[in-house]
């Protein structure tokens, strides 16, 4: 499927122009997250969030519990800055048993999403 025909899956998915202007390799994250994971718009952005955070795409199975995990405890992915590195670290060792690397993780918090498509 090319570009064009994702993009159009997506606006199909969740209307025209929600997602605003999109790298390529944006609307490839978007229209897996969507397409092979059945995802909503909100969760995949709020995986593309962790994505950037980590420097890497920390997988659907490891975002959703992380987003579950801060959902059900009054938080918010979109909360998340570099400074919760500690914070995450503690939260997906000790209370969710995920073994996620931490060596890419940003030093600072950044003005864009890096969308990491694996």
């Amino acid at each position: 499927m090319n570009i064009a025909e994702m993009k159009q899956y997506i606006e199909k998915k969740i209307g025209a122009g929600i997602l605003g202007q999109l790298s390529n390799e944006g609307l490839l994250f978007y229209y897996r997250a969507i397409k092979d994971y059945n995802m909503d718009v909100y969760d995949a952005d709020r995986w593309a969030w962790l994505n950037t955070l980590f420097g890497y795409n920390i997988g659907e199975s490891a975002a959703t519990s992380i987003n579950h995990w801060l959902y059900e405890n009054g938080q918010d992915v979109y909360d998340l800055t570099h400074k919760d590195k500690g914070t995450l670290q503690n939260i997906c060792k000790l209370e969710l048993s995920i073994n996620l690397d931490f060596s890419k993780f940003l030093d600072h918090t950044p003005n864009f999403y890096e969308y990491h498509v694996a």
